[in-house]
């Protein structure tokens, strides 16, 4: 594990002609947060905050969202082409592995970037997250649903996706965040390209990504899969999932939904904390 220097940045990368924003705060062994679909690197600045006094946190707007390249061609979305790009961001920084934490759509990008370049990885931890869909039928299903929805972004612009998306059960918890927190997230989406979250949901999206649960079964490196306790099939998710790995366990968050980052802040950002901490060795040095 390489320490990496006290730092507070923003940063456009370029990569085989793709760039990549990161904001990197802190000091201490690295931590790559991956965000959710129509998220970006601000959506894990809480996140972040809690964590950047152990770790160097390095915040990725992934492709097709924040600031990062939204390009026109859908090959450039792919999850095996995402993987590319993240290892390409550690190369430039100078980070020869990193530990991992990703929610949702980041956690499945988490997984699918270790299972593919498991050498760069210390140790990961993801979110209300699936390694993808291994039923061939369910995951054509999937991908016909993810390429209906791209459609409407395109159709009905991002505007009226937003505020339709935005009603969708997995994010009703957040509604006693406040008026407040609703407003800002509602803003943070509509700073995406929409073009950029059309492609996103066609080249990485559930239905279109390789599933890796056969490549992650391989390996021994720590993996902790969160959920919140309400949100029942990423609960199921995460249970099955662990079963398979060699050096998994699952934590469920009371009380918390999907974004149980965002729904119950404290006790995801601990049980985050507290599982890098250990695997970096971090904790022998806390009280």
């Amino acid at each position: 594990m390489n320490l990496a220097p006290p730092k507070s940045e923003s940063r456009s990368v370029e990569i085989d002609g793709q760039r990549l924003h990161v904001e990197i705060t802190g000091q201490g062994p690295s931590l790559m947060l991956l965000h959710g679909f129509t998220g970006s690197s601000e959506t894990m600045a809480a996140t972040a905050e809690a964590l950047h006094k152990e770790f160097c946190v390095l915040r990725v707007d992934l492709p097709g969202h924040g600031k990062s390249d939204s390009p026109a061609e859908p090959s450039a979305y792919s999850m095996e082409r995402c993987a590319l790009l993240l290892r390409g961001l550690l190369d430039e920084l100078r980070i020869e592995r990193t530990n991992l934490f990703g929610y949702s759509m980041g956690g499945r990008t988490a997984l699918s970037f270790t299972a593919l370049h498991p050498e760069r990885v210390c140790a990961v931890a993801t979110l209300g997250a699936s390694a993808g869909l291994e039923d061939e039928e369910a995951r054509n299903a999937r991908r016909e649903d993810d390429d209906k929805l791209a459609q409407r972004i395109m159709d009905d612009g991002l505007k009226a996706f937003v505020d339709n998306w935005m009603r969708h059960p997995i994010f009703a918890l957040q509604k006693d965040l406040g008026e407040e927190f609703l407003d800002g997230a509602r803003n943070q989406r509509l700073q995406n390209n929409p073009s950029g979250l059309a492609h996103s949901l066609r080249g990485m999206g559930t239905g279109a990504q390789r599933p890796v649960q056969d490549l992650l079964a391989r390996l021994e490196l720590p993996i902790l899969l969160l959920a919140g306790v309400r949100d029942e099939k990423f609960c199921r998710v995460a249970v099955e999932l662990a079963d398979r790995l060699k050096n998994a366990r699952v934590e469920l968050i009371s009380g918390a939904g999907h974004a149980a980052h965002l729904e119950c802040s404290e006790a995801t950002h601990a049980a985050i904390r507290d599982f890098f901490r250990k695997v970096t060795g971090l904790s022998n040095t806390k009280n």
